[in-house]
């Protein structure tokens, strides 16, 4: 070990004397500039896609020519050194729904203490770390008992500790390689957070991350290592790997990693599967808070910026980072994450975060003259009373109990409402207009004019009858990135917003620990709904949709119409959720007095359908926000491969959230000549932005005047959309087809079953080939194949013959043993058509081969067939309708991409054929 008699002028620096970086900026060691975009995390979350604005660390130009080392060089002035943060850390880790735990993890506040005297130290210092391991328990395990003691063993340490902590990855590593008694295929990615004084050195290998809590703010100090990162990718074809359906070499998640040697080369030589970490150091402030550290089971569920906004809320509470820790998890575990969880949360005061005063100055620029005569109004109720008086009140009751009962008819007025609505939006301060609000002009101005909608300088509403319904378009030339829309936040329908009533909220919060944030807003619009023209909200909600066609409101017949067990247990489950969830929050419903008609399943079900598929996210609250106007918005699939370019051709589309590049003087970043301004730097659709007090929406591409503007809720399955927003795409690039597998297929390769599908074009998926070629693969030599395999080559054209032959088999035999076939189906579907638009264009007495599944459709709600009145059918037989020819549409897609599976098998049989001979 060496000596540590004086600290070196690096570790001065990282014990905070010889500091050359301004407050709060921060030097990532690696080549990749984190502003370019596709270093930037792909995100995709389970539903819905809610992530706000993430501000990144970036460091002046003029210090990129220093190392780690000789950053010391550069003296600080003297009143930078007078803040030293005091180290107090909890930890939680959780199995979650895996069958074992992989995951180790160590916390160490006082580092001096726990080295005693081998070690001397000026200022106090940390060590704590995050290990993710998979294939076993073996890699996580070594690493999280000896990385620390290959750090402190170094020879670079104290005098070059990036050296010492990029060689201590490294020796780590090839250690574990050399343990006989481990398994050395298994492996780990590894995060670790190294403090000395107000020096913080991260270092990062894999998809654990390191998010800095800045005063409320979410900075990430870390950058997921994901093969599909273009800096990743990049190194890896460079050294001869490949990357399918996301995965290095179709075996692993993450690009860098310890251990895997089943995947590496001799040790020394250079593989795609790196072990070298990633170091970025950050000099700490007053300013920043605490230190969340976790690892992928968090992080797959929840945004930097929401993990960062819990943790605060809870240490203002308690001031306990193991208390925040767990709730860190246990919000991860109640969204469903599919993965172990840990989290730890290290704070740099004694203190608990302080509440934050928004300055003067800042609320000023946040609001207009004419914003202020508004918000003069609203508290006036000047535009809430109806002309009518009391009259107007009992067309109020009529409202709520239609809306309570989830009435059959549409909103409030038709076009007058929507009208209405427009109004409504523009004394709530929305606007489209550019900002900031450009010179007049004499230009014509676009109708209708901005002083009485809020809509006309950028979008108007329209109606796109093969596209969604109802949406926005374009009034005029829109450029990528531009801003498109503003809502305010006092126009958010958020919980926090219907607790403003004291009564309301006195009775909520005695239920709040028992119901999730999704069931507090549920009951809070439905006891909204209920106030009727007193609400506040009033012409916004009588143009919510009357009914929904999600999952939930399947019944027993539409269900069984999917065919496939596997949407007919999804679909099964998503309804036994919702009767749960409802009868949770009936206790509360009934202590808040709604009207009968409220407490029923049917108006929770309209309630929590209207949250699932129209919530945006917001920072303050994981449940989201209902956006008027910003919901009018229709979707967009998002890109097959999903990669962030900023080419017209392949928008980002990870959902209706924004992450932005920020660039702030007071963040220690400056800006780069070389990169374009503004709106440019945007990569998603939309979020809550603090400096605008609004939630923004951007345009993702370039619109013509005329077309209708969509934005991206993520990338779903049709099983997905169908069962959060309640639609499926005809053409749905993300779409997949999971086919029941034999046992010996599945367990032939450590595959998640989740990969194993066809993809929407009929190309089975890369995990599906590699477990297909495995299983083909005589088990005596699939060990000296396995290399073959998992890189994505065919082991045999024999094998490859055999596994395309039993493919396209299987596929056949399936689709021969579902009920309907794709023309029938195409045939129903016409014929639902025509009895929902057409019903006296119908005949009853048409012969058709589906004729049994339409007397079972009409059997279940009461009817007979023969004597069908089409034309009058009840509008409850109606709505049934459209729900089975959902089930109609998925099904014949999913027969779709299996027949285009069997078409995939045949041409490759007779290529391989035809070259064999």
């Amino acid at each position: 070990m060496a000596a540590a008699t004086g600290l070196s002028p690096t570790l001065a620096m990282l014990a905070g004397r010889n500091l050359g970086v301004d407050n709060g900026s921060s030097l990532n060691s690696g080549s990749e500039d984190p502003k370019t975009p596709e270093n930037r995390k792909e995100t995709k979350v389970g539903k819905p896609p809610r992530h706000l604005s993430v501000i990144r660390h970036s460091v002046n130009a003029a210090c990129l020519d220093f190392d780690f080392a000789s950053l010391a060089l550069i003296s600080p002035p003297e009143e930078q050194i007078g803040f030293l943060p005091v180290f107090r850390s909890g930890s939680c880790s959780e199995m979650g729904p895996k069958p074992y735990m992989e995951d180790e993890h160590v916390c160490i506040d006082n580092l001096i203490e726990h080295l005693g005297a081998s070690m001397k130290f000026s200022s106090p210092g940390a060590f704590y770390g995050v290990f993710d391991g998979h294939g076993g328990t073996d890699a996580a395990s070594f690493v999280h008992k000896n990385i620390l003691k290959f750090v402190l063993e170094d020879s670079h340490f104290p005098a070059s500790v990036d050296k010492a902590i990029k060689s201590a990855f490294i020796k780590t590593d090839h250690a574990f390689a050399d343990s006989h008694l481990l398994d050395r295929t298994s492996g780990t990615t590894a995060l670790t957070a190294l403090v000395f004084g107000r020096s913080l050195l991260i270092a990062n290998v894999g998809d654990c991350r390191a998010v800095l809590g800045k005063r409320g703010r979410a900075i990430e100090l870390s950058r997921d290592h994901k093969p599909s990162c273009n800096s990743e990718r990049l190194r890896i074809e460079k050294l001869g790997g490949k990357i399918y359906d996301g995965y290095l070499n179709g075996q692993l998640s993450v690009a860098r990693a310890l251990g895997n040697w089943h995947m590496k080369g001799t040790k020394g030589s250079a593989c795609p599967l790196s072990a070298e970490p990633e170091l970025q150091v950050t000099v700490l402030t007053e300013e920043d808070e605490f230190l969340i550290m976790g690892c992928d089971g968090l992080w797959d569920v929840m945004s930097s910026q929401c993990a960062v906004t819990i943790a605060r809320k809870q240490l203002m509470i308690h001031n306990d980072p193991e208390r925040c820790s767990r709730e860190l998890v246990r919000e991860a575990l109640r969204r469903n994450t599919c993965d172990n969880l840990t989290a730890v949360v290290v704070c740099f005061s004694p203190d608990p975060p302080p509440r934050i005063e928004v300055s003067r100055s800042r609320v000023r620029r946040s609001i207009s003259l004419e914003g202020l005569h508004i918000l003069k109004g609203a508290l006036d109720n000047s535009w809430g009373v109806g002309a009518g008086g009391r009259k107007g009140e009992g067309k109020s009751n009529q409202t709520v109990e239609k809306m309570g009962e989830a009435a059959e008819e549409g909103g409030e007025g038709g076009d007058e409402g929507m009208a209405a609505l427009l109004k409504w939006a523009a004394h709530m301060g929305m606007s489209d207009s550019p900002w900031p609000p450009p010179t007049p002009s004499i230009s014509s101005p676009v109708e209708p004019s901005s002083s009485s909608y809020c809509l006309g300088h950028t979008l108007f509403v329209s109606y796109f009858s093969e596209a969604g319904g109802r949406g926005l378009a374009a009034s005029r030339d829109l450029a990528k990135g531009e801003l498109i829309l503003r809502v305010p936040r006092k126009a958010l329908f958020t919980t926090d917003s219907a607790m403003a009533d004291e009564k309301f909220a006195s009775c909520v919060k005695r239920h709040r620990h028992r119901l999730s944030p999704t069931q507090m807003l549920t009951v809070c619009l439905l006891a909204e709904v209920e106030k009727g023209r007193r609400s506040r909200w009033y012409p916004y909600l009588v143009q919510l949709p009357r009914s929904y066609n999600t999952l939930a409101n399947f019944t027993r017949f539409e269900v069984q119409a999917f065919h496939v067990e596997d949407a007919i247990w999804v679909s099964e489950k998503a309804v036994a959720m919702a009767k749960s969830e409802w009868k949770d929050a009936v206790g509360l419903m009934q202590n808040l007095d709604l009207k009968p008609q409220l407490l029923t399943f049917r108006s929770w079900l309209w309630a929590s359908a209207t949250i699932s598929s129209r919530t945006l996210h917001i920072p303050w609250d994981s449940a989201g926000c209902l956006c008027p106007v910003g919901d009018l918005f229709n979707y967009a699939a998002p890109d097959e491969d999903g990669s962030p370019e900023m080419s017209d051709s392949k928008p980002e589309t990870t959902g209706l959230s924004i992450q932005l590049l920020e660039h702030s003087s007071q963040e220690g970043t400056v800006h780069n000549a070389d990169q374009p301004d503004g709106f440019m730097q945007r990569l998603t659709d939309g979020g809550y932005e603090e400096n605008m007090n609004s939630y923004c929406f951007y345009a993702r591409k370039r619109y013509k005047k005329g077309e209708q503007v969509l934005l991206g809720y993520g990338t779903y399955t049709n099983l997905e959309l169908l069962e959060h927003y309640g639609f499926v795409l005809k053409e749905n690039p993300n779409d997949r087809a999971f086919i029941e597998l034999k046992a010996e297929v599945c367990t032939s390769s450590s595959w998640p079953r989740d990969s194993l599908y066809i993809q929407h074009d009929g190309v089975p998926s890369f995990a599906l080939l590699c477990a297909l070629r495995s299983w083909a693969t005589p088990m005596n030599l699939r060990r000296t194949v396995g290399n073959r395999i998992y890189s994505g080559s065919i082991v045999s054209v024999e094998n490859e013959v055999l596994i395309m032959k039993w493919l396209a088999k299987h596929c056949t035999d399936i689709l021969a043993r579902l009920k309907t076939t794709i023309g029938e189906d195409s045939m129903l579907s016409s014929t639902i058509d025509k009895m929902i638009d057409h019903p006296s264009c119908l005949s009853s007495t048409v012969v058709l081969p589906h004729v049994t599944e339409l007397r079972e459709f009409f059997e279940a709600h009461g009817l007979t067939l023969e004597v069908a009145d089409y034309s009058g059918m009840p509008v409850k037989a109606r709505r049934s309708l459209e729900r089975w020819k959902l089930a109609i549409q998925w099904r014949s897609a999913y027969k779709k991409m299996l027949q285009g599976c069997v078409f995939y098998c045949e041409n490759l049989i007779c290529c391989l054929s035809s070259r064999h001979v």
